[in-house]
């Protein structure tokens, strides 16, 4: 430790130049974390953790093998107004990605819920590309359920309006 509010040193320096792991923490007891990283002082802007990589693999690969494990791989929470998960892509690929690859698990991909008065999904795109795009090669398309005094889809503007069947016919 380094008790020098001045020192602008790095604490712990672990590397290696072998294939090997340059630092592996185990907790081999029934309770207690592995790891735990704290800023304490509540106007420090930095990061808590950084994880940096100039390779061909992730940056970081959270991974439970435990099947009776219902926890979250990876979990977000703040307190405060910023984004709890936030994903940037500055290249060419994907922002974000969920995939089930199990045949027999019939959970959604992605569960979005909020309990307070703004929207469940926002998007937006200030590109030429569509605002969502819904594909399926097996599945029915789009299921819309909400309570019969409230909207169930409102489609303005654009070139094309969209016909919505209702107990009392369709209707634009």
């Amino acid at each position: 430790s380094i008790d020098n509010p001045s020192n602008s040193s790095t604490a712990v320096d672990i590397w290696t130049n072998g294939s090997g792991v340059a630092l592996s923490a185990i907790n081999k007891g029934t309770t207690g974390m592995a790891g735990d990283f704290m800023i304490h002082d509540p106007n420090n802007t930095s990061d808590i953790l950084q994880v940096k990589g100039g390779h061909l693999g992730r940056a970081l690969h959270a991974y439970l093998w435990n099947p009776n494990n219902g926890g979250e791989a990876l979990a977000g929470s703040t307190q405060g107004s910023g984004t709890a998960i936030f994903g940037l892509n500055a290249g060419t690929g994907h922002a974000g990605g969920f995939k089930i690859d199990n045949s027999s698990n019939g959970s959604s991909a992605l569960s979005v819920e909020t309990n307070g008065s703004g929207n469940a999904i926002d998007a937006s795109t200030t590109g030429e590309g569509w605002i969502a795009n819904f594909t399926t090669s097996t599945g029915n398309g789009l299921f819309i359920s909400v309570p019969t005094d409230k909207a169930g889809l409102n489609v303005i503007g654009g070139s094309k309006n969209a016909v919505v069947a209702t107990t009392d016919g369709a209707r634009l």
